[in-house]
């Protein structure tokens, strides 16, 4: 079964959360052989939760046009 295309939102994050963390995103999202993904260190700058909120205040900031 086909995986739906991401929403506006979701692209949106994805690119927020790379200008907040400055990581390349192209790592992340690499294609790999292995079916669980290598443990990841964590950053240290920022949690989770902070960021969706700094991220969902700037969506609700952007233009409509």
């Amino acid at each position: 079964m086909p995986k739906r295309p991401l929403s506006a939102y979701n692209i949106f994050f994805r690119k927020e959360r790379q200008a907040l963390l400055g990581e390349d995103l192209a790592l992340e999202f690499e294609i790999s052989d292995q079916t669980r993904r290598k443990h990841r260190k964590t950053h240290g700058k920022i949690g989770f939760a902070e960021m969706a909120k700094l991220v969902g205040q700037r969506w609700k900031k952007l233009d409509t046009t």
